[in-house]
């Protein structure tokens, strides 16, 4: 699997059959007709097959969105927007040299200001995104490896080794979900522990304790004893009682779990959320381009595989795996789970989720989506905060109305009273 900056497809040749740990002997040279490539679904690919029906989205038009009060002239350059999921909206602007200045703004008004210094020994490697606890405090800043958490505007732990990870902030601790990168083998002579989807810790990294691993049960193997489990990546998000969804950024899956690590409950939407890996042309698509033994920088697969955002294809000798991602960000308000779709049916559309029976759905013009299609957002309990192509705002009293004209209550039938 490779991440944003590499630009190398992950390749391995298939050595028909051989020990891959023996010594190295010429491979057998494979017949002209037997280089056909094998795709590799996702585990949750046949899940999500299951289910048909399109979701109940309602469209808002591009007119309903409206220029945010907050800079209304537009995002400074390199502006990072996050939300708590409640009254608290964070912008993150450069401030050289000193490093970062953090402005919360509650009600379209700005409150509070600090200034986030870089650590001294931990350069950030690309422009650091935003992730805000409670009320603005605490706070992280994360790197394509890893994230610092800062409280009261000062460093007070780095993270390292926690690969594009998906953080949050929940009763005092810190918990995460790293991208699960590489490969790990379950051959005997060099067994490894599959890579792990979930950790806490406290602010200050203390404490570190794994909650989940990859399950090798739902892994992409390879070849004999060689796992991945990019697919498995999870988003942590705190609910209002003791316990966290744990989302299926690239399954779809949505789990129900403690702060302990028990997973209580997982389940699918019953809708149809349809991925790369979903689409027949596509698959068509990579299965072309794989015939051939060189991947000009123009083709499909290799700007896929440069994309710092998705899952790509990978290449495995003549195993592909397609990208796929079901869901570009998960967030909570007021009790009920958010989530911003990454699939082409439907795309552009924001969800929230009580449980699988009961799911709201709105669909965005793709003048807010990002270059990908993708939903990006932030959500506050004022209303949802739009910031890739255009800075644009609408509120929850808007979206509330749409879902009611579109999807009307029935009015509750008084039985007549008996004749006396």
């Amino acid at each position: 699997m490779r991440c944003a900056g590499e630009r190398i497809l992950s390749i391995l040749v298939l050595l028909g059959g051989a020990d891959v740990g023996a010594a190295a002997s010429p491979p057998p040279q494979p017949k002209p007709d037997a280089a056909q490539p094998k795709i590799l679904f996702s585990w949750a690919k046949a899940e999500r097959s299951r289910f048909q029906e399109p979701l109940p989205c309602v469209r808002v038009e591009e007119k309903l969105l409206t220029v945010p009060p907050i800079f209304p002239e537009g995002l400074p350059p390199k502006a990072r927007v996050a939300s708590d999921g409640d009254k608290t909206l964070g912008m993150l602007l450069e401030d050289p040299p000193r490093g970062y200045r953090l402005q919360l703004f509650r009600k379209g008004k700005l409150y509070e200001e600090f200034f986030l210094a870089a650590p001294k020994n931990r350069a950030f490697i690309t422009y650091p995104t935003l992730i805000l606890g409670p009320g603005g405090d605490p706070v992280a800043l994360r790197d394509r490896e890893g994230f610092v958490v800062y409280s009261g505007g000062q460093v007070v732990g780095i993270f390292d080794r926690a690969r594009a990870a998906q953080v949050s902030f929940h009763r005092g601790q810190v918990y995460w979900c790293p991208y699960p990168t590489g490969n790990w083998s379950t051959n005997e002579r060099e067994k490894q522990e599959p890579p792990p989807l979930w950790l806490r810790a406290e602010l200050d990294g203390s404490h570190e304790e794994v909650l989940l691993r990859a399950d090798p049960k739902r892994g992409l193997r390879f070849f004999e004893g060689m796992w991945d489990a990019a697919d498995q990546a999870l988003a942590p998000v705190p609910r209002r009682d003791s316990k966290l969804w744990l989302v299926g950024l690239f399954s779809g899956e949505i789990a129900e779990a403690s702060t302990s690590g028990t997973v209580q409950r997982r389940f699918f939407l019953p809708y149809a959320l349809r991925s790369e890996e979903d689409d027949p042309d596509v698959i068509d698509k990579l299965k072309e381009e794989m015939k051939g033994e060189s991947f000009p920088a123009s083709s499909e697969l290799q700007k896929r595989a440069l994309d710092p955002t998705r899952h790509p294809p990978q290449v495995k000798g003549h195993v592909v795996t397609p990208g796929t991602r079901v869901f570009s960000f998960a967030a909570n308000r007021n009790g009920k789970l958010l989530l911003g779709t990454a699939t082409w049916e439907p795309l552009g559309a924001l969800l929230e989720v009580e449980d699988e029976q009961h799911v709201r759905c709105w669909q965005f013009p793709q003048g807010v989506l990002n270059n990908l299609g993708w939903l990006s957002a932030v959500v506050t309990g004022e209303g949802v905060w739009f910031y890739e192509k255009a800075w644009r705002f609408v509120s929850w009293t808007v979206l509330e109305n749409l879902w009611e004209e579109a999807h009307p209550q029935k009015e509750p039938q008084t039985r007549a009273a008996p004749e006396q």
